[in-house]
Parts: C-alpha cells; sequence; structure tokens
C-alpha cells in the first residue's frame, strides 16, 4: 500500500481497531485489513473498509450457532471506537479450520492472506520461522 494513499484518520481508528480486538476476543489469531482501502478504488466518502478476523477454536463462517456471538463482537468492537469511519468498518469473522471447508471460503483466505497484516498472535515466533525455514504456530 503506497504511503499516499493512506488516510490519516482511518490508519488511528485501525490502531484502535486492534487494540480493542485484541481486549474484546482473546481469542484472535490475525487481523487484515483487504478490499479496497489504501488502493485508488477506494472513495474517502463512500466505501467501506474490510476487516478480516483469524480467531482461534469455533467455526465462525457457517455456524448458525454463533451469528450472534458474530454480532456481538462486532458491536463490542465498533462501541468502543472513537471516530468518523468506524461505522464503515466490515468486519469478517472467521476461524482457520474453516477457511477451508467451503471452495468460496478458500479463495477468499488466499485472497485476504495477501493483503496488509495489523496484527498477529505469535508475530515475532512466525518471523523467526520464516528466517529459520520453518513456520511455526
Amino acid at each position: 500500500m503506497e504511503e499516499r494513499l493512506k488516510n490519516s484518520e482511518v490508519e488511528k481508528e485501525l490502531g484502535q481497531l486492534v487494540n480493542v480486538i485484541m481486549n474484546v476476543v482473546p481469542s484472535v489469531r490475525e487481523i487484515r485489513l483487504f478490499g479496497s482501502y489504501g488502493s485508488e478504488k477506494w472513495d474517502a466518502l463512500n466505501s467501506d473498509i474490510n476487516i478480516y478476523l483469524e480467531l482461534n477454536g469455533r467455526r465462525y463462517l457457517f455456524s448458525k450457532e454463533f451469528t450472534d456471538e458474530r454480532k456481538d463482537i462486532i458491536n463490542k468492537t465498533k462501541e468502543k471506537i472513537a471516530g468518523n469511519y468506524k461505522d464503515r468498518f466490515n468486519i469478517a469473522i472467521h476461524s482457520e479450520d474453516s477457511l477451508y471447508q467451503h471452495p468460496f471460503s478458500y479463495s477468499f483466505a488466499k485472497e485476504v492472506r495477501s493483503d496488509r497484516l495489523l496484527y498477529m498472535k505469535n508475530y515475532r515466533r512466525f518471523l523467526e520461522g520464516i528466517r529459520g525455514g520453518i513456520v511455526q504456530k
């Protein structure tokens, strides 16, 4: 993402978002930004800001049982963020075990994983694994 395409107000709210999610959702593994934000296609007046959360454990993708829990996570997160863009955050919640259960999910996960990483649990261990040639979880 080119520096000139970043919006300072959005970046501030993204920082808040990461901190809030880490407190609201202790099981978060990754937080990523995906979609048009940061590209020339993004419209500061109209475009949403797509956020991807990957959580440990439960299957958050297709399970109707967790729809209310998903909504609760999103609502608690947004209410704790101050700013003008929080209502345009489009938060997708998945779990690692649900990502590869459906062909759409697999292509979605592959696309998201190539976008901007905002947070990764055990990131230092991840980098050490890459340097050593083995990615560790």
